[in-house]
């Protein structure tokens, strides 16, 4: 499967939530500041004058994100941070669990020739150099090319089961996004109703509502942001965990398509599949020769004749001309 960066995710998901921090927020979804503004108003006492009384300049004021962060208070900062992660998730996930992704048409082509003309190993070394979950599978089963079928198909399912767990991971953290959320703004709830009922009692603030405004503000402000986070989190898991299965089983497709035509009882028993890179640091590394054990980890001596440096493995001095025998 190709990797998609996760921190680039977060990162982009940061720069989102600034931005959406700073829009102004419709009307009253404010919260905090509409609660604020509303006890303020009923605690001002009404002039006895025949005038209309001047609207609220809490009213006019053009709230955001970040007012209502402020309202909600430290509790607001983990609940932030899980909408961060379940938004970079979400991309990770949307970005894995596409069909050109799994199963790239290319990469297809290309195995169903391979596989078409029983060249097995330039079909592994295919399924090695594009990375994606179709790829691991073919790389898994090919291995057990000389094992037979039914060896094979089990490489094959174990693989898929991998590829299956890998994502299962990262959708269930999903669902503790969903889970914890709504039990941080039952967090900031409870403390914005300690916080009111502490004025109420030692404050005197049961005959002056402005004074409970901010508290029962933070009450409702974090259960807002919790729910805010869990809804889509829940409903986002669920789409993911169908998705996942959708992919996985169109990848069980792919490679039953891919195998059906393979000639088991034809593969050579010695069949070796390795990627190239690998091949060639071997043949490389089997026709260079054995240094000395004089010679072992020296770069270079002096010449017996002339003292001059001379390389190791060089069959004469370079100065003097003298003949060396490394044996």
């Amino acid at each position: 499967m190709r990797r998609v960066p996760f921190g680039f995710a977060c990162a982009l998901a940061l720069l989102g939530l600034f931005v959406v921090m700073h829009l102004p927020s419709p009307s009253g979804a404010a919260v905090g500041f509409g609660i604020s503004a509303v006890l303020a108003q009923e605690a001002e006492p009404i002039a006895d004058s025949g005038e209309a009384p001047a609207p609220a300049r809490d009213s006019e004021r053009v709230t955001t994100l970040w007012d209502m962060i402020e309202v909600g208070g430290l509790i607001m900062i983990p609940i932030a941070l899980c909408s961060v992660w379940m938004i970079a998730l979400l991309a990770e996930l949307f970005l894995k669990l596409r069909e050109k992704v799994a199963c790239p048409p290319e990469t297809v082509e290309q195995l169903q020739s391979q596989l078409g003309t029983e060249d097995y190993a330039a079909a592994w070394q295919t399924s090695w150099d594009s990375p994606s979950v179709l790829s691991h599978v073919m790389r898994r089963a090919l291995k057990k090319l000389p094992k037979g079928q039914d060896a094979v198909e089990d490489a094959a399912g174990e693989a898929l089961l991998d590829e299956n767990n890998v994502l299962k991971t990262k959708i269930s953290y999903l669902g503790v996004i969903a889970g914890v959320s709504p039990m941080l703004g039952l967090l900031g709830t409870i403390s914005g109703m300690i916080k009111a009922f502490n004025k109420m009692g030692h404050e005197g603030a049961i005959g002056d509502p402005a004074k409970l405004a901010g508290d029962i503000g933070e009450a409702l402000v974090t259960t807002f942001a919790g729910l805010l986070v869990a809804i889509p989190a829940m409903i986002v898991f669920y789409i993911m965990t169908n998705r996942s299965k959708k992919i996985l089983t169109l990848v069980q497709e792919r490679f039953t398509e891919l195998m059906e035509d393979v000639a088991y009882d034809q593969v050579p028993d010695d069949l070796v599949l390795e990627p190239a890179h690998a091949f060639a640091a071997a043949t490389v590394a089997a026709a260079a020769p054995a240094p000395s054990p004089r010679a072992a980890g020296r770069g270079t001596i002096s010449c017996p004749t002339c003292s001059k440096p001379v390389a190791v493995g060089a069959p004469t001095c370079p100065d003097c001309g003298q003949e060396l025998d490394w044996n």
